[in-house]
């Protein structure tokens, strides 16, 4: 939420709906962030590819990456 307040430019990889829906939720409580969407599937390394082709015509750097992942159900030990 600090990144947020700071009023920074996002970039947001996501499905497009779900992005719609974030950038919806964070400019009603951050009215001076800029949030772009753009459409990335880490599944497939051709829309890796088509992502990084876009955000590199787009902007010239890349300040702050953060990569959230999870695991649903870790293997038993």
């Amino acid at each position: 939420m600090a990144l947020l307040r700071r009023a920074a430019s996002w970039c947001w990889p996501a499905e497009t709906w779900k992005g719609r829906g974030c950038k919806a939720t964070i400019l009603a409580k951050h009215t001076k962030t800029k949030v772009t969407c753009m459409q990335l599937d880490l599944s497939s390394l051709k829309s890796v590819r088509a992502f990084a082709t876009a955000f590199t015509e787009r902007y010239s750097k890349l300040d702050l990456l953060i990569n959230n992942a999870g695991i649903m159900m870790p293997p038993y030990s």
